[in-house]
């Protein structure tokens, strides 16, 4: 069935493509070969490229800050089932816990 999905998507595609194509062909609106130039490329120097870098540098503080303070284990007690207990290393002065008998959290 998905197959036959994808199938049918990618024939209305085709044909609408086709269509456009002869559309534009019909009212004149594809330009001349000779009409058309390519703009020469560069690599410039803009404030969007400052702002890329700065984001960049903001994005590796933030990942460092989260790799330093233990996220990747706060990251595999939240894949844990409820009742695993995680060591307690001194890290988190709050740990929470899912009681398994009711939905209310208990705090140790």
């Amino acid at each position: 069935m998905a197959w036959f999905i994808v199938g049918t998507f990618y024939v209305a595609m085709a044909a609408a493509a086709l269509v456009v194509e002869f559309l534009f062909q019909a009212f004149g609106l594809i330009p001349t070969p000779g009409a058309a130039h390519a703009a020469t490329l560069a690599i410039t120097f803009k404030y969007t490229t400052v702002l890329d870098l700065i984001f960049l540098a903001v994005a590796a503080a933030l990942l460092r800050r989260f790799l330093k303070t233990g996220g990747p284990a706060v990251l595999r007690m939240m894949k844990a089932p409820p009742d695993w207990r995680p060591p307690l290393s001194g890290r988190f002065d709050c740990v929470v816990l899912v009681n398994s008998r009711s939905d209310r959290y208990s705090r140790r």
